[in-house]
């Protein structure tokens, strides 16, 4: 068994780049991504990201801030059930609508499981509702908000010819 150097996740196979190992192609390209939105200058992420954050909401069009707003979900059957998160980028009140439907989707669709439908869905419902009352703060850009924008800056810079910069190999002292 391997890890993935991209997200972590425990595989056999996989893909492998020099000496790291990835459990499918998407999560070795995205890790080029990441790589090279860390080489991006922190200049250019923060007027991006101030940009971004005061900007009006994409799906509402109405004032920001925008920031990134998560909401969970679950749904099972007998013995199948499946959890995920949907990560928004709009305004508080469009991601408060969307925990809102996380918690009734959960609601209705999470407890016909045994014996994870039953354990998951009360933590789904909880964690839309900590979203809710908490989430981001209005007044900074969330650190995922600034991934996020890393990330298209890099994906930009691809698209435009750009490759990361290779990292020199780290030599232990002794």
């Amino acid at each position: 068994m391997a890890r993935c150097s991209h997200c972590s996740s425990i595989f056999f196979g996989g893909v492998r780049e020099g000496n790291q190992r990835f459990c499918n192609t998407k999560c070795q390209q995205d890790n080029v991504l990441t790589v090279m939105s860390n080489q991006i200058p922190s200049d250019i992420v923060r007027r991006d990201l101030i940009a971004l954050h005061q900007s009006n909401c994409p799906r509402c069009a109405g004032p920001g801030p925008v920031d990134l707003h998560t909401a969970y979900f679950i749904w099972s059957f007998l013995v199948i059930t499946r959890w995920s998160s949907s990560p928004r980028l709009c305004c508080r009140s469009c991601g408060r609508k969307g925990q809102v439907g996380g918690i009734l989707f959960s609601f209705f669709f999470g407890w016909w499981g045994f014996p994870w439908g039953i354990i998951g869905t009360p933590v789904q419902i909880f964690k839309n509702i900590g979203g809710m009352f908490g989430g981001p703060n209005p007044a900074v850009p969330s650190k995922n908000l600034e991934q996020v924008v890393r990330i298209s800056l890099a994906s930009t810079a691809m698209e435009r010819g750009m490759r990361p910069q290779p990292t020199p190999p780290v030599i232990a002292q002794r």
